[in-house]
């Protein structure tokens, strides 16, 4: 699928045909950029501007929507326990879940990857949503703010929710979070930006601004959680350990509970997920923050110590 701009003129549209053929053959030279690794060069395709080639994305929301390739390499599992049974975390159980409590998806093509459509009610997801923005975004748990700014105790949220019913107004002492020095800076654990895999990472090469809750709020772009992530080097500081906030635990041994077993006898090399859910302990994490025109950038975690454990990712 192609999404085609309107035209003016019939110049207009050759004008446009002829750059979109210089782009795309400039996209599958290697020689033009640093870095064309298979991660990178997908990602070109979807971030140029004009038409997107959208027929090779696979659209788990809308399964009969797919092109009938894509369709055949989508396979129906079942997960092994029905998630709202593990955890309450997942909210409430009702007729409408009983009908999906077990489904799940893999692709032929993709080795260890299991789908599982959103299992979250409505109040449930507003649960974990509230706590990521609150909570678990306090100190000690470092943020893509904490290069520039000492974060209060209570985190940015707070301030920001304060702002909202009026307590809190400029002029007030504590309505601009203090910046930090550049000796401040020589303490941080995340001291350079990382252009690889993350591009949300804070500069340090730039000052920061003096802002209110309202702009700072969106400012946020990741919580590292447990291990301490150091981004310059992608990998963890395993001299900082912060507690996982037990709600995040319960949740992804929930997961990893319900997907043991789970494989695809259809896939090119068949595979079985053989790890036991009881054994997983939930080390590390990290919370997302996305505005309207963010994206996270592909990449391949590489630094984790056990890589027979499942990593959990909920979107």
């Amino acid at each position: 699928m192609h999404h085609m701009p309107v035209f003016t003129s019939r110049r207009q549209q050759k004008i446009w045909e002829k750059q979109q053929k210089q782009n795309a053959a400039k996209r599958q030279k290697r020689d033009s950029y640093v870095n064309q690794a298979p991660f990178r060069h997908v990602e070109r395709q979807f971030k140029t501007r004009g038409p997107i080639d959208v027929s090779q994305v696979v659209d788990f929301h809308n399964l009969d929507g797919n092109s009938e390739q894509i369709k055949e390499n989508i396979v129906q599992v079942e997960l092994a326990e029905d998630l709202r049974s593990l955890s309450t975390l997942f909210g409430v159980t009702d007729n409408d879940w009983m009908k999906r409590a077990h489904r799940a998806m893999v692709l032929k093509n993709v080795p260890g990857l299991i789908v599982i459509p959103n299992p979250f009610t409505p109040e449930a997801q507003r649960h974990i949503i509230k706590n990521c923005l609150s909570t678990y975004a306090r100190p000690p748990n470092t943020s893509s703010l904490h290069a520039h700014y000492h974060i209060p105790a209570e985190g940015i949220w707070d301030l920001y929710a304060r702002e909202q019913r009026g307590e809190l107004k400029k002029g007030d002492p504590d309505y601009y979070v203090p910046k930090k020095t550049a000796s401040d800076n020589n303490e941080s654990l995340y001291d350079s930006d990382d252009q690889g895999d993350l591009e949300s990472v804070a500069s340090e090469t730039k000052p920061a601004a003096l802002l209110g809750p309202s702009e700072l709020v969106r400012k946020q772009r990741w919580v590292t959680l447990g291990y301490q992530y150091r981004w310059s080097v992608k990998e963890y500081d395993l001299d900082q350990r912060h507690p996982m906030p037990e709600d995040i635990s319960n949740l992804t041994r929930a997961i990893v509970r319900a997907v043991e077993g789970v494989g695809c006898e259809e896939a090119a090399v068949p595979w079985r997920n053989k790890y036991k859910g009881d054994d997983f302990i939930s080390e590390a994490g990290v919370i997302n923050y996305y505005q309207m025109r963010d994206t996270l950038m592909g990449h391949v975690d590489r630094s984790e110590l056990n890589m027979d454990a499942p990593l959990v990712s909920v979107r």
